[in-house]
């Protein structure tokens, strides 16, 4: 314990490595780059919807108790749990590859990626780990992806009002 005590001393030391990675950070101005200021913006959205849907299941936990969790073989906190982690790492994968979102094509695939590890999230709270899954799991996950990946692209570009149409312009 005395070990681990006097690593964590080390680190958190005003001149040791995590206040040098601290100024670092401040020397080159990284935190407002577009592509931090884009993940930022995106992860908060996810957590704005993981929000949401929290809601949700917290009235659904209110009024019909933990039972409704254990039929799925889950709990209130794991469903909790997946909801934002899907929100935060859909964020973080929609804010990186947004740039290439411009063409219908980029839109398909980038929200197919998100739709995916949001599918896996929401899956693993009804039928456990992705690695106990059997085929009809990843059956469903498939169909969601493609289902999410599809309506996502359509309701986003639709709100930004860009086209739907496959075309040569971005």
């Amino acid at each position: 314990m005395a070990g681990h005590y006097g690593i964590l001393c080390r680190l958190l030391h005003p001149s040791g490595p995590l206040a040098r990675l601290i100024n670092l950070v401040d020397e080159f101005n990284i935190m407002n780059s577009p592509l931090i200021v884009r993940v930022k913006k995106t992860v908060t959205l996810g957590i704005i919807t993981a929000t949401l849907y929290s809601l949700f299941v917290t009235a659904l936990f209110i009024f019909q108790g933990a039972e409704v969790f254990e039929k799925s073989e889950t709990s209130y906190i794991g469903v909790l749990l997946a909801y934002y982690a899907a929100g935060i790492i859909c964020g973080v994968i929609i804010g990186i590859l947004l740039p290439f979102t411009k063409s219908i094509i980029g839109s398909l695939v980038v929200y197919t990626i998100a739709a995916f590890f949001l599918s896996v999230c929401i899956i693993s709270t009804m039928w456990g780990f992705i690695l106990t899954w059997g085929e009809a799991e990843w059956v469903v996950c498939s169909i969601s992806t493609v289902v999410f990946g599809i309506i996502g692209t359509i309701a986003i570009r639709r709100q930004a009002n860009m086209p739907i149409e496959f075309t040569d312009d971005p």
